[in-house]
């Protein structure tokens, strides 16, 4: 029971359904992992490279150790030539 403003406020408690809760924070988590890679991947990644990726992240839980092949990544040559600068920097 709450008082408040001279008034008695009765209810009963309501326990927060934290499988609910934990889900709709991983699907959080899950959308702004798929939309930082699109960030990250573009200009880098053609969309259709980017689209194959996060399919295949979709289904990752499931995978068995010979879908692993499905895995890496197809950049373009250019991008893959010797680096112009050491590290980050």
């Amino acid at each position: 029971m709450v008082r408040a403003l001279g008034l008695e406020l009765v209810a009963d408690p309501v326990e927060p359904d934290r499988d609910a809760i934990d889900g709709v924070i991983n699907r959080v988590i899950d959308i702004a992992f798929l939309a930082k890679f699109r960030v990250l991947a573009h200009g880098v990644l053609d969309e259709a490279e980017i689209d194959r990726c996060l399919v295949v992240t979709e289904r990752f839980e499931d995978w068995g150790p010979d879908e692993l092949g499905s895995l890496p990544v197809t950049a373009p040559t250019v991008l893959l030539a010797s680096p112009t600068t050491r590290g980050i920097c």
